[in-house]
């Protein structure tokens, strides 16, 4: 069951914050099969740099419900996933 959600390849946070999206999951990946486990749940999951730290953006929310939906499906797959606040 697909989750709604939003992903903002290049994005700023200034753009995000206009579109009205607050929380944003992102992925540590330290190698290929965690990629691959990312992508073959969030197809559309995009690599990104955040505070200087490489990662990959799942998704990003309006509702801390959907993002907490999304960093539960993730973390019970074994992914090392955190949601930041977007400002």
């Amino acid at each position: 069951n697909p989750l709604p959600r939003l992903s903002l390849r290049r994005n700023s946070q200034s753009r995000a914050a206009a579109l009205g999206l607050r929380y944003r999951v992102v992925v540590n990946v330290n190698n290929s099969a965690q990629t691959y486990k990312l992508r073959s749940l969030v197809p559309d999951a995009f690599s990104t740099n955040i505070n200087g730290n490489s990662v990959m953006q799942a998704g990003a929310f309006r509702s801390r419900l959907e993002a907490d939906q999304l960093l539960k499906v993730l973390r019970n797959n074994g992914l090392n996933a955190k949601i930041i606040l977007i400002n």
